[in-house]
């Protein structure tokens, strides 16, 4: 019985599993495959390829440089700042040599009376 159940799947599951072979393309299809192979068209969809190519290069290129310019926009800033905090800290460090400076003279002034 195992034997029959058996053979019976195997039979059945060939043509199953099989592929199919390929058939020949329609008459429509067959005009599409003319009109696409036309040499004119095929130049037309190269030089339309081509323009689709040069936009996608050029938005890139223009993404890459608006990047290029935030970064140096950025770092020109980051300068700024960090120039504007050094000023600041000598402006502080110059005011308290002053001030000790002038507490010095003071001091040495009440020294000699």
């Amino acid at each position: 019985m195992r034997k029959i159940v058996f053979a019976i799947l195997l039979i059945v599951a060939i043509p199953v599993f099989s592929q199919t072979p390929g058939k020949k393309p329609s008459n429509k299809a067959g005009i599409k495959e003319r009109v696409l192979l036309s040499d004119s068209v095929m130049y037309k969809l190269k030089d339309f390829k081509d323009s689709i190519e040069k936009i996608q290069v050029n938005a890139r290129i223009n993404k890459v440089q608006v990047q290029t310019d935030k970064t140096a926009d950025y770092s020109r800033v980051l300068q700024q700042e960090q120039n504007e905090e050094k000023k600041r800290g000598a402006i502080i460090r110059i005011s308290i040599g002053l001030a000790m400076l002038a507490l010095l003279i003071i001091g040495l002034r009440r020294r000699k009376k």
